[in-house]
């Protein structure tokens, strides 16, 4: 919730009612656990919000979540690691690409619907 607020001024306690928490996900960079997890909630905005971001974040993207749900912005990412050659699983949002961690929190919440 405080990152939340912090990186695009959004602020859940009076914006959003908290649907639950997913599971712990570990976290993975090039390949290896680096010992840390994220443990994300899911949240449901109440009213219509207007966003402000931070130096961290470049853009915010809001996507429908039935299509990805559904498996039809369903797509591979190509990655490349040590000389080889990987395609994850990922998702197309407008031509955007949501792989890796994200991937995984949707995935997350999609079998729990």
């Amino acid at each position: 919730m405080r990152e939340t607020r912090e990186e695009v001024s959004l602020d859940l306690l009076t914006s959003a009612r908290v649907l639950g928490r997913l599971d712990e996900l570990p976290v993975t960079a090039r390949g290896k656990r680096t010992g840390m997890s994220v443990a994300p909630f899911v949240f449901e905005l109440t009213h219509p919000v207007e966003l402000a971001f931070n130096y961290e974040v470049s853009e915010v993207v809001w996507a429908p979540l039935e299509p990805l749900y559904r498996g039809q912005r369903a797509t591979k990412f190509r990655y490349e690691l040590g000389g080889e050659h990987m395609d994850l699983p990922a998702h197309d949002v407008g031509g955007r690409i949501v792989w890796g961690l994200t991937h995984r929190m949707l995935d997350t919440l999609f079998a729990l619907l």
